[in-house]
């Protein structure tokens, strides 16, 4: 009859509405299921390529000369801002490890008297690589001893610790650094700035670099914008690790042949 007819028209209708809505939910879930290839995006494209936790700050990465900011030399003060940080970081590393033995750098643990006719050298860097065996070359003198700080932070703490004997007449002391401290946005500049005003200016500064060339140039432009004219009589700069060692030795001999005052 018609009216069973209509009534079968209405469930089909019915029916096919239901399907049409399950249809479009399943398509929902797939539009937004994490894992659908659609969607999956290259993930290294949401990274910065630039991050690297490499710890190495060795200044043979001639692209860093390209950032103004390892050139903006602080001459108001040394290391105030970004070096407080890094010291309370060092300063909890080091009551994290209180239960291990702390050695005392050899400069700290020796008397004034003792101190004669001995050579000392503070190198601002890591004791890796060529810095490990030019140091292993200068200390087979048995009067030759060299302090290694990581940092320019740690550097200046150990200066101004042993300020009255590095001052002292009858000290050998010498500095050898890097061109910049990637990490604490430093650059060699930073260091004659700390020296001149502990009345270091004696004190002689060598550069260790794996680009001499373009750490000069830099150094150049950026110590004529802050008035260190003299930076070129301050440091010796150089890359071959022969030349290192003999300037270290040339260093030490020529303070024996000075006259104490």
């Amino acid at each position: 009859s018609e009216r069973v007819r209509q009534h079968r028209e209405r469930i089909a209708e019915n029916g096919k509405g239901r399907n049409d809505a399950k249809n479009k939910l399943n398509e929902l879930k797939i539009v937004h299921n994490p894992l659908n290839p659609q969607l999956l995006d290259d993930d290294d494209d949401d990274h910065d390529d630039d991050d690297d936790d490499d710890d190495d700050d060795d200044d043979d990465d001639k692209d860093i000369f390209q950032s103004d900011s390892f050139w903006k030399t602080e001459r108001s003060d040394y290391i105030q801002t970004m070096t407080k940080k890094n010291q309370e970081t060092l300063s909890a590393r080091q009551q994290d490890a209180s239960a291990q033995k702390k050695v005392q750098p050899y400069f700290e643990n020796i008397s004034r008297q003792a101190n004669l006719n001995k050579s000392y050298i503070l190198w601002i860097d890591k004791k890796i690589g060529d810095n490990g065996f030019i140091a292993n070359q200068l200390t087979s003198n048995s009067q030759i001893h060299i302090d290694f700080c990581e940092t320019l932070a740690a550097a200046q703490n150990h200066v101004e610790r042993n300020l009255n004997k590095i001052k002292s007449s009858s000290s050998i002391f010498q500095v050898i650094c890097r061109g910049y401290y990637k990490r604490e946005h430093k650059n060699a500049l930073d260091l004659l700035f700390f020296l001149n005003r502990n009345q270091l200016k004696h004190i002689p500064a060598i550069i260790f670099t794996h680009d001499k060339e373009g750490l000069i140039k830099h150094l150049d432009y950026e110590a004529s914008q802050v008035g260190l004219v003299e930076w070129r009589e301050r440091f010796y700069i150089t890359s071959d690790t022969k030349k290192l060692i003999k300037k270290c030795r040339c260093n030490i001999a020529q303070k024996h042949d000075k006259p104490s005052k």
